[in-house]
């Protein structure tokens, strides 16, 4: 198991950076070559919020619907090929409450693949991804996002582990009880010495560390302990839009000497400096 999550961390970076690629040329071109060059390509989307929507608006996403930007008739008509769903536990439920969140948007999220799985399956190593989708389906990776949800405990990250979660972003916008966030106030000036642990514990599990939302501190303190590149899942160039939530050139430059990747999430206030300073105003 081990062996065959490193195998998936290590093939996610660069299926990630080509389907990124092949989607800015078709929407950049059109071309004929362009669309074939995407159909051709294991296309990952490396980070989506529907679960959100599936379990507070009871969202049934096999079918093409208005509450949400996703669904499964819109994956399967963009060529989508892997999906990683994001486990959010809103900070309201930190300290104490966000397993259970966590747990419950879980069970949710399991449930929907269950109920659609003619058409997504759920895909734990790099195996499964390419079991599933030479079959014709979506591949679906579960990924626990803010490290809040594992309170503190690796017991807890071991057991989402166990359920099928195979990364972990480690903050959210608020800094938790072991890394501190990009958002809020510093708490430890990076990872302490439980985070250390957590970033261990990930290793040898074969889970993906994803630093997006971290801060900088947290970043470099990531990249010196972790054994396996990282991943930052939804973060953007802060050179282009100065928020804390980017990555500078020099962050992604030492990324890029890891082995990691960063995932750019097309939303203007990460993306228009210009839309940032209105928004902050």
């Amino acid at each position: 198991m081990v062996k065959q999550m490193k195998a998936y961390w290590r093939i996610f970076p660069a299926l990630i950076v080509g389907a990124a690629f092949v989607l800015s040329i078709v929407c950049a071109q059109g071309s004929s070559r362009a669309e074939r060059l995407h159909r051709e390509a294991l296309v990952w989307d490396a980070h989506s919020d529907i679960v959100q929507s599936i379990m507070l608006q009871d969202f049934d996403f096999s079918q093409r619907n208005q509450i949400s930007f996703q669904d499964i008739p819109r994956m399967e008509e963009g060529g989508l090929d892997v999906q990683v769903l994001a486990l959010w536990p809103d900070n309201i439920y930190a300290p104490h409450r966000s397993a259970r969140r966590t747990l419950q948007m879980l069970d949710a999220m399991l449930t929907a693949i269950d109920v659609n799985s003619q058409r997504i399956e759920l895909a734990r190593t790099a195996t499964d991804v390419e079991k599933i989708v030479g079959s014709g389906k979506i591949a679906a990776i579960l990924a626990v996002e803010g490290g809040h949800a594992i309170e503190d405990d690796l017991g807890l990250l071991r057991m989402y582990f166990r359920l099928g979660v195979t990364s972990m972003t480690l903050t959210h916008t608020h800094s938790n009880g072991w890394a501190d966030s990009s958002g809020g106030d510093p708490l430890w000036g990076g990872l302490n010495s439980f985070g250390d642990e957590v970033i261990r514990e990930m290793n040898d599990l074969g889970m993906v560390i994803d630093v997006s939302h971290v801060s900088d501190e947290t970043f470099f303190d990531v990249l010196e302990i972790s054994r396996d590149p990282v991943i930052a899942s939804h973060s953007n160039c802060r050179s282009l839009c100065d928020h804390t939530r980017n990555m500078s050139d020099e962050m992604i430059r030492a990324l890029g000497e890891k082995e990691g990747v960063i995932c750019i999430t097309f939303e203007p206030g990460y993306t228009s400096q210009k839309f940032n300073d209105a928004r902050i105003v």
